[in-house]
């Protein structure tokens, strides 16, 4: 029942009053401060029971982002770059990061698009940004450092 009516949590413990759950609340939140990041919220079941939900720690990043253009060896060694970005660059035609260098974001993003005859995220494009002009040796920076630039870019394409 409390894994339905909270699905997105990895474990649950239902309290009767708000004080027990408050206090694990605060448990979570200074193991949080140690150093261990636990995602905890106090949350109503569709039975109107007061909930503590947690997440588990997470594991640390068994595979680090590159620093500079020249440590990357896979997609996912770039800032931003997950496994979905990385899928996208191979629908792309993309085999390797440096092949990112010198192409337009834009038009990879206008490209991802009509291949999935979908109007992606624009935030794809953010990403796609930030991709690139990593790989030309600007320094990490998230995605949506370039947010700005893309819209007044999309503004002026329209």
């Amino acid at each position: 029942m409390v894994q339905d009516a909270l699905a997105t949590c990895q474990f649950a413990t239902i309290v009767g009053s708000v004080a027990p759950a408050e206090d694990e609340w605060h448990r979570a939140r200074r193991r949080r401060s140690t150093g261990v990041r636990v995602d905890a919220r106090l949350v109503y079941t569709c039975s109107g029971r007061l909930a503590f939900s947690a997440t588990p720690p997470l594991v640390p990043s068994r595979h680090p982002k590159a620093k500079h253009a020249r440590d990357v060896r896979s997609f996912t060694d770039m800032p931003n770059v997950g496994p979905a970005t990385a899928a996208d660059f191979a629908l792309l035609g993309f085999t390797a990061p440096n092949e990112l260098i010198g192409q337009d974001p834009y038009a990879l993003y206008e490209r991802l698009c009509a291949l999935t005859a979908t109007r992606q995220d624009p935030c794809v494009a953010d990403v796609f940004i930030a991709a690139v002009r990593f790989m030309e040796g600007a320094p990490p920076h998230a995605w949506w450092h370039y947010t700005a630039e893309r819209k007044r870019d999309f503004d002026l394409r329209s």
